[in-house]
């Protein structure tokens, strides 16, 4: 809108090209940038224990713990409303009458589009969430057998949230859009009989696409949706633990006992989002279901040499686990550890180990949905100018370069357990050594750690968005396109229409392998009236293996975007009495996204390399009696992400790869103050 255009489409300006263009201008409102990148969160919790002792069964003490707490958060958005005014509207202005934008897409009955108007409007999402957790229990010694206790429980959990924001209903909106003029002037729904409630929608004017909307209209078309999710799980479990027997070293102790656990889900969308009549939102099925499982376990901490030569002591702990669920049967898993000290200043460990894991209730009965997603998310939309990958898979669609989707992109969720969701298993190997140097006097204390890892995880359960999905199948290599490799076995496009289809649900990875060292350098020594504590800890993970599916290739994306080599933290404190002082900082190290795409990064006209990424933090702590305060800095230095080129592969904030690592709140001051009694 422009109210200084007086001739031609009065009051109306032309942006960014076609017949009526005055001015090419930029259509990001400042609005936007109030927009919520982490959810403010109110929480409140109350938490009470207690025992009391029998003075029977073995000494037995009866116990409770009890938990109640309250999350409420919220996020502030922004969202575009478009309406399409049918072809003859009486809402379309008389100079825009000759206007028409395309075929129906939903809204406008079956005729064709005459006019689109955008808005931008407020928009809240809430969350409420009460969670809580009781749990009775008696501990005590077991009279039958010396030295051994026991410990049975039972507890129970509940989770009720809801979650609400306004949503446009496309059946109001079209019933809206379609009005009669009468006598008097004013708009009236055409189907008033048949929906006494509808209210006529305003006629395209300055004002609507400034976003300024009757309140009475606005409240009929987009109501609060609300769902509500109820989580529940009741556990039965028991415990004995004591000494087995003897060994020259020391006594064997034990520890061995079992479990029940039953778990249920019940997750309730509003009608409309169960009958898909959500505006640009994909339906949702009610999610609904439950599972239970047994388990018994052991464990035992066995001292086999102690005080000997090249052996101050080796300990062996060795555990044992047998699970059985309801819905995806049963396994076995184990531990087994060795912890040996030759001197006083080495000791080596290691251990070895495997899991196993149903996949959660949400991940297996996530309810069958189906939705469309803007057009725009088609990565061929005007393709001759992006990715050498994205031409290329465009191409091969046979789509010429200047393609533009008029169609929605329809996106399927499947449940899991539909979709033949398989448990996930496990194995993780962990060597390690600690040294413990001897210094002079007054040198004070150094450790020095070096742990080497390799974890390897078969069917993990991982969820990919549709928009994800075609980003990355698109920006695949057009070999991996072709033959339909990894995530682009999920994308189908109509060879006639051009329409894109994507399936998605938890799946199964085929394999996550990681491999790495981390490091780890502590120093303590007294100066001055206090002491002085130095720790540096680096993770080193040059192998990250990974396939989504068993036929794909092993990708190895240490140093990728999303994945560094390299990383750390290090930290000073000086405590002197009742007062702490510390220096931290956070280190994350560069990668990289021209491997990933396969661009030559001396002739890519993008910036995909992120350099060291340091944040540094400051604080002060006293500790008095019974209470503690704390008062620092987080990003002293209010250091910025690191920036890359946006482009299909990455999801970014601004221009900075979205990770957890890297901090979007800048420079924040804090105050911390704790009370126990």
């Amino acid at each position: 809108p422009n109210a200084a255009v007086t001739q031609g489409l009065v009051g109306w300006e032309g942006v960014g090209g076609g017949n009526n263009t005055i001015d090419v201008r930029d259509t990001f409102h400042d609005s936007m940038l109030n927009q919520s990148l982490i959810s403010p969160v109110t929480i409140g919790n109350l938490y009470a224990e207690g025992g009391y002792r029998l003075n029977r069964l073995g000494d037995a003490e009866l116990y409770f713990e009890s938990m109640v707490t309250r999350r409420e958060s919220y996020q502030n958005a922004k969202r575009q409303l478009a309406l399409d005014y049918a072809v003859g509207s009486p809402l379309i202005p008389a100079n825009l009458a000759w206007s028409v934008v395309g075929r129906d897409e939903g809204m406008s009955k079956g005729k064709d589009v005459g006019v689109r108007a955008f808005t931008l409007l407020e928009n809240r999402a809430h969350q409420d969430v009460d969670f809580q957790r009781h749990i009775v229990g008696m501990k005590g010694d077991l009279n039958v057998l010396p030295e051994w206790r026991y410990d049975v429980y039972v507890s129970h959990a509940r989770s009720d949230g809801e979650y609400r924001q306004p949503q446009f209903l496309k059946s109001r909106l079209s019933e809206s859009l379609d009005v009669i003029k009468g006598a008097d002037g004013t708009y009236r729904c055409r189907e008033l009989a048949a929906n006494p409630g509808c209210l006529a929608a305003p006629a395209l004017s300055t004002d609507l696409v400034a976003g300024k909307l009757p309140a009475d209209w606005f409240a009929y078309v987009s109501p609060m949706d609300v769902g509500v999710t109820t989580f529940k799980e009741t556990v039965a479990a028991v415990g004995f633990d004591g000494p087995l027997f003897t060994l020259p070293a020391g006594r064997v102790m034990a520890f061995v006992g079992a479990e029940h656990r039953r778990s249920s889900l019940n997750d309730l969308p509003s009608e409309a989002s169960q009958k898909g009549d959500l505006l640009n939102y994909s339906s949702a099925a009610v999610t609904q279901g439950s599972d239970a499982v047994w388990e018994v376990f052991g464990e035992i901490d066995a001292p086999l040499l102690a005080d000997l030569p090249f052996a101050q002591s080796l300990n062996l702990t060795a555990s044992y686990r047998f699970t059985d669920y309801d819905s995806y049967g049963s396994d076995s898993t184990y531990k087994i550890g060795l912890v040996w000290q030759p001197t006083d200043w080495m000791t080596v460990r290691g251990s070895y180990g495997t899991s196993y894991r149903a996949p959660a209730l949400f991940e297996q009965f996530v309810g069958a949905s189906s939705g469309f997603l803007n057009s725009t998310l088609d990565p061929c939309n005007s393709y001759g100018s992006k990715d050498a990958n994205i031409r290329a898979n465009c191409a091969a669609d046979g789509l010429p370069t200047d393609w533009s989707q008029k169609s929605s992109v329809k996106s399927i969720t499947l449940g899991g357990a539909e979709a033949g969701l398989a448990a996930e298993t496990s194995s993780n190997l962990t060597i390690g050594a600690v040294l413990r140097p001897a210094l002079p006097a007054g040198w004070g204390d150094l450790a020095l750690a070096v742990d080497y890892y390799d974890i390897t995880v078969k069917n993990g359960v991982s969820l990919a968005s549709s928009e994800n999905i075609l980003r990355e199948c698109y920006a695949s290599t057009p070999e991996e396109f072709t033959k339909k490799i990894g995530l682009c076995r999920l994308v189908e496009r109509d060879k006639n229409s051009g329409n894109l289809t994507v399936t998605t649900s938890y799946l199964n990875l085929a394999t996550d392998r990681v491999k790495g060292v981390d490091y780890n350098v502590r120093y303590v020594n007294d100066i001055g009236p206090g002491a002085l504590l130095l720790n540096l800890s680096v993770s080193h993970q040059p192998s990250q293996l990974r396939k989504v599916f068993a036929s794909d290739p092993l990708v190895n994306q240490a140093g990728f975007i999303y994945s560094p080599k390299v990383s750390g933290a290090a930290d000073a404190s000086y405590v002197m009495g009742d007062w702490r002082m510390r220096w931290g900082v956070d280190w994350v190290g560069p990668m990289e996204g021209y491997t990933r795409l396969k661009f030559d990064p001396a002739t890519s006209i993008y910036n995909l390399r992120t350099p060291d990424y340091f944040v540094h933090h400051l604080s002060t702590q006293y500790a008095g009696d019974g209470w503690t305060a704390t008062v620092g800095v987080r990003n002293l230095f209010n250091t910025n992400p690191p920036e890359i080129s946006a482009n299909s592969l990455y999801s970014v904030v601004g221009n900075s790869p979205l990770m957890s690592s890297y901090d979007f709140a800048g420079r924040t001051a804090f105050i911390n103050v704790s009370r126990t009694f």
